[in-house]
């Protein structure tokens, strides 16, 4: 785990602390255009029924097109709770 990882899980963490609800912290899943083993994790987290954020993070991949794929998938009816 690199140091930005690292910044990002304690940034993470204190998000969750400091929130004033019993909210579930988001998921918060790693996409690279190398492979897409992501892919059914994505789909395993908007078909839940859960309302619990989703964040997609693309670090180090200057044309992966992920915020193309964001914008489609809040488009999608019950979706607008990804990031």
């Amino acid at each position: 785990m690199n140091s930005c990882e690292n910044c990002f899980n304690v940034m993470k963490l204190k998000w969750c602390l400091l929130q004033a609800e019993a909210v579930e912290c988001p998921a918060v899943i790693h996409v690279t255009g190398q492979n897409y083993k992501w892919l059914p994790e994505v789909q395993n987290a908007i078909t839940s029924n859960s309302q619990r954020h989703i964040v997609l993070v693309a670090q180090g991949e200057p044309l992966c097109g992920i915020v193309g794929l964001v914008n489609c998938i809040r488009k999608e009816q019950g979706s607008d709770f990804v990031r």
